[in-house]
C-alpha cells in the first residue's frame, strides 16, 4: 500500500488505483486526492475492495474464449489429419506388398492408426451412457507407448525402468482417454531429459485406486511453475504449443481422477495419476 508521504501535491490531482495481491486473496486500492483552496494535496482517501473472484471469473471467461476458438477450427484440423494419415496408411499398404522392411511398415501402420484414435479422442473424451465399459491392464499400455517410443529412447539414449504391478486394471468405458494420459506424460519425460537420462515408471493398487508415477531426472520443474504447466497454452518448449498437460489433466478430472507434479532434492521430476478403479461413466 501507498505511504501517503511519498505522494507529491499535484496542481491537476486525478484518482489513481492498483491491484495488490495479499496471499491468496487480490484487492484494488483506489486514491482519491483531497486538494486545498490553494491546490496542494492536502490528503488521500483509500478505498480498498476485495476482487479476488472477479480476478479468477475474468481469467476463467478468458481461457473459455480461448476454448471456444480452438472448438470453431479443430473440426477442420481433424479433417485434414484425417486425410494425412489415410496417405500414410496408404503408403504404408502399398509398402508392405512390395516387401519392403516389413517390420517398419507395420510400425508405420501401428503409429498412424494410435494417431487416429487420438484424434477422436481429444476431440470428444465423453461417451454415450450406454458405452460398454471394460476392463483395463495400465501396464499393457504403458508397454505399448515405450514400443512406439522405442526408437527415440535408444537414439536419446535413456534407460527405462519398469515397476509394474499386474494387477492394475482399470474398470473404464474410454480406453483411448486413458491411453494420451500416458502418452503425454511419458512423452514429455522423455523431451525433458533430451539425452541421457532415466525414466522410471510405476503402477500400484492403492485401495479402490490405481496410482501411477512417471519419473525422470530431466531438466526440473520449477516450484512456481508446477500448476502452470497444466493450463492451456503454457510452455517452456521453444516448440510446443501448451496442450499435451492440459489434456491430460482434463482427460484426468473426466475420469474422476487427479494428476500432479512434484520435484525432490535431487532434481528428479515425477507426475503421479492417481485414477479409480471404477471410472465414473460418462454422461
Amino acid at each position: 500500500m501507498r505511504e501517503l508521504a511519498k505522494l507529491r501535491p499535484d496542481p491537476h490531482p486525478r484518482m489513481d488505483s492498483e491491484q495488490i495481491i495479499l496471499g491468496s486473496e487480490v484487492y484494488r486500492n483506489t486514491y482519491y486526492p483531497i486538494c486545498g483552496e490553494g491546490g496542494e494535496l492536502s490528503e488521500v482517501v483509500i478505498s480498498s475492495d476485495k476482487v479476488t473472484q472477479s480476478v479468477l471469473l475474468e481469467k476463467e471467461v478468458q481461457q473459455m474464449e480461448k476454448m471456444a476458438g480452438i472448438g470453431q477450427f479443430a473440426a477442420a484440423i481433424v479433417h485434414e489429419l484425417k486425410n494425412h494419415l489415410a496417405v500414410m496408411k496408404g503408403a504404408a499398404y502399398i509398402l508392405k506388398l512390395e516387401g519392403v522392411n516389413k517390420e517398419e511398415v507395420v510400425r508405420i501402420e501401428r503409429a498412424a492408426d494410435e494417431a487416429e484414435k487420438v484424434i477422436y479422442t481429444l476431440l470428444d473424451y465423453s461417451r454415450d451412457d450406454d458405452e460398454r465399459m471394460e476392463m483395463v491392464h495400465v501396464g499393457t499400455f504403458i508397454k505399448q507407448i515405450l514400443l512406439l517410443s522405442n526408437k527415440t529412447l535408444i537414439r536419446q539414449n535413456i534407460e527405462v525402468i519398469e515397476n509394474i504391478d499386474t494387477s492394475c486394471y482399470i474398470h473404464m468405458g474410454s480406453p483411448e482417454a486413458l491411453k494420451v494420459i500416458l502418452q503425454n506424460i511419458i512423452i514429455n519425460a522423455i523431451q525433458a531429459i533430451g539425452v541421457d537420462g532415466r525414466i522410471e515408471i510405476g503402477c500400484r493398487r492403492d485401495g479402490d485406486n490405481v496410482a501411477i508415477s512417471v519419473k525422470d531426472d530431466g531438466e526440473p520443474i520449477p516450484a512456481d511453475l508446477r500448476e502452470k504447466i497444466f493450463e492451456p497454452f503454457y510452455t517452456t518448449k521453444e516448440d510446443g504449443n501448451g496442450i499435451g498437460l492440459w489434456i491430460t489433466r482434463r482427460l484426468t478430472d473426466s475420469l474422476g481422477g487427479t494428476v500432479t507434479a512434484t520435484t525432490d532434492e535431487n532434481s528428479v521430476t515425477e507426475f503421479d495419476i492417481i485414477l479409480p478403479v471404477n471410472t465414473p461413466k460418462d454422461d
